[in-house]
């Protein structure tokens, strides 16, 4: 038996949370991801990347909902976890600096946006230079191709940065017309 202090448990319930998320009914999805959040930080630490996750899908809510306080603490509480835990170059990384940039952006704090933007970017540009000239990937990049690198402006709602696809044809409409990088 797990109990209810496992990280598997934590998993049930951000399925179950995202399930509610995807259908709309954020009051039902809010509580069971702070309860996953909870489970991830007891079962795992406080600086454990899985709890990054576990913030990034509360912060998401709050931001697609509009209480950007309460994401932008939650966003600045997933990076430092991530640049802790990880490499300071790690993708992951780059997805908490997209998402807090997002949200500047939102708001119009344009020279807060700007930085993180820029930061994210060269993180992708390091990984995505990792890809061989034979245009094949080689080591952790095996999985990872244009498709599944998170739009920016979806870079909020993720669970993971490989949560979501999308055509690398919408990250260059979405982002790098917008003139902000």
């Amino acid at each position: 038996m797990l109990g209810p202090h496992h990280p598997d448990v934590a998993i049930s319930l951000t399925n179950l949370a995202m399930l509610y998320y995807e259908k709309g009914e954020y009051c039902k999805a809010e509580p069971l991801f702070k309860r996953s959040f909870a489970v991830n930080e007891k079962a795992l630490g406080t600086d454990n990347p899985c709890v990054a996750i576990s913030l990034n899908n509360l912060e998401g809510l709050h931001f697609l909902q509009g209480d950007y306080s309460k994401a932008e603490f939650l966003f600045n509480r997933s990076l430092a976890i991530r640049e802790k835990a990880l490499r300071p170059d790690h993708p992951d990384v780059a997805n908490s600096l997209n998402s807090l940039a997002v949200l500047y952006k939102k708001g119009g704090d344009y020279s807060k946006a700007e930085p993180l933007f820029n930061r994210s970017l060269a993180i992708s540009q390091k990984a995505l230079s990792l890809i061989h000239c034979s245009g094949k990937p080689s080591g952790w990049m095996q999985d990872i191709c244009l498709e599944d690198i998170p739009k920016f402006t979806r870079a909020p709602l993720l669970l993971s940065s490989t949560a979501f696809k999308l055509h690398a044809t919408d990250l260059r409409a979405d982002v790098f017309s917008s003139g902000s990088i």
